[in-house]
């Protein structure tokens, strides 16, 4: 009897301690609830570095940056649903179909194992479409890896869009 009890203390205490588990607490959906502090391992900071270059390309249509920073194997998921590999990702951008004004992560959550870098968020989008500027907020997840050479190179990248915030 008390093994039992000390098995649901601990699955207790692990769901208190997920994230969750404290959805209730903060009177949200859990699938709402988002750790607001960003924790970066030192080993995932050159890829973080690299990101944040590609996103400055990105907005900057930089094509040669982009296709150094992004991997020869990309899978690009769009919040539409839309997936570009590397070719077709800068194909767009290229053309102008892809105009990006803004890409700003913000509570992200960093895992890195060996020469991977995994990094989950929210992140506020602006890009320009042929019906005027699209701006939006969704959740991301972005798989950094470092190719042969040594150098961080994204390549994985899903965005699920929010819903618009109640007026």
């Amino acid at each position: 009897m008390k093994s039992s009890r000390y098995a649901f203390l601990c699955i207790g205490i692990a769901m208190l301690g997920s994230t969750q588990g404290f959805a209730w607490l903060q009177d949200k959906p859990a699938s709402t609830t988002i750790p607001k502090i960003d924790l970066v391992p030192k080993s995932a900071e050159p890829a973080l570095e690299a990101d944040k270059l590609r996103r400055a390309a990105m907005i900057s249509a930089d094509i040669e940056k982009i296709s150094a920073l992004v991997a020869d194997d990309l899978v690009y998921t769009h919040s539409s649903g839309k997936v570009d590999d590397k070719k077709s990702l800068l194909d767009a951008i290229r053309a102008g179909s892809l105009d990006y004004e803004k890409i700003e992560p913000r509570n992200i959550i960093v895992r890195a194992k060996g020469g991977t870098v995994v990094v989950t968020g929210l992140v506020s989008i602006a890009v320009k479409a042929p019906d005027g500027l699209k701006a939006f907020d969704a959740r991301f997840t972005a798989v950094h890896m470092r190719n042969k050479d040594g150098n961080w190179q994204l390549m994985a990248w899903q965005t699920t869009r929010l819903p618009e915030p109640p007026k």
